[in-house]
Formats: structure tokens, C-alpha cells, sequence
């Protein structure tokens, strides 16, 4: 199981009509339509405001899964929350950031949870992936790091993704 949660104060639902400083939440159809792709079960923790405290209470829903992917609040802004949020869940972080562009802020964490494991985290871990807010970030990133774990998880092999040739004829 996949939950994702994408942060941000800006973001409206993509059928609302944005206001001033406000942007429509692509990333969260995006990337739930990257995790079914991918042959996993992807449940949506809808989106969360810039607030440590709400974003605690979903963050500790998605921890209940195998693997929670968040989008936004990695970077290292004042309302970048994601990472000290996982680590008062004891999230152990392995790192968080990545020499790409576009996708550097990438946080990639395990939680170890107690009791059984579940069939597709062997060992009772829930891994953690904290995507860029930006969309075309949020893509990158998710074919790089995210796929192939969920890939490997289900015991599918991992197959690259097509390389298209293009021209353009402007």
C-alpha cells in the first residue's frame, strides 16, 4: 500500500479555480497515476497546509503503509516541514537531497514499525520518499527513486522506461 500526501499552503483542488498565489494540486493525480502504473495500491491522504501539527496527523496515516511518498516541504524554506515532521516519528532519513535538476530536495527515509511485517515490507519497514513540490520535479524523481522500489517491493522486474527520438520540425 501507497499513501500519498502532497503540502502546501497555495494548492487547491485541480477542479477549483485557483485565486491569487494559489496553484492547482497536480502532483497528487499525478503521482497516484505513477504508483498504479507501477502495480501498486496507491491511496490519496488528500493535501496538507504548511502546519507541523496537521501534517503530523497525515503523516502518521501514510506511516501505517508500506511506502508514504509526499510531494512538497523538502527544500529548506521556513515552510519546508516534512523533514523534522518524520523525524519526531523516528523516520530514520538516509538522505535528502540528490545531484538532479530538476528534483535536488528529495528526502528518502525508513520507518521500522513494530509487530508483523506486512506481505510487501518484508521486514516491517515503511520507506519514505519526500518528492520536490515542483510537478516536472515530482515526476523525475518518482521515475528515478520511487518506481523501481515499488517494482522491486512487488517482485516485478524492473524494466527501463522507453527512450523516445524526437525532432522538432520548427
Amino acid at each position: 500500500s501507497v499513501f500519498v500526501l502532497v503540502t502546501g499552503d497555495e494548492l487547491v483542488d485541480a477542479a477549483q479555480k485557483p485565486e491569487k498565489a494559489q496553484i492547482r494540486n497536480s502532483n497528487g493525480p499525478a503521482v497516484l497515476a505513477q504508483v498504479r502504473e507501477a502495480g501498486a495500491s496507491g491511496f490519496s491522504l488528500g493535501v496538507v497546509t504548511d502546519d507541523a501539527r496537521r501534517l503530523a496527523r497525515k503523516v502518521e496515516e501514510g506511516l501505517a503503509g508500506d511506502v508514504l511518498v509526499l510531494s512538497g516541504g523538502v527544500s529548506e524554506g521556513v515552510y519546508d516541514l516534512v523533514e523534522d515532521v518524520l523525524a519526531g516519528f523516528g523516520v530514520e532519513i538516509l538522505f535528502d537531497k540528490v545531484a538532479i535538476k530538476p528534483g535536488a530536495p528529495l528526502v528518502f527515509g525508513r520507518l521500522q514499525r513494530p509487530g508483523p511485517a506486512s506481505r510487501a515490507a518484508r521486514r516491517g519497514t515503511t520507506l519514505v520518499f519526500g518528492l520536490p513540490g515542483n510537478p516536472v520535479a515530482v515526476m523525475v524523481t518518482f521515475y528515478a527513486f520511487v518506481r523501481d522500489a515499488l517494482l522491486k517491493m512487488s517482485g516485478a522486474t524492473i524494466e527501463p522506461l522507453p527512450l523516445l527520438r524526437a525532432a522538432s520540425t520548427q
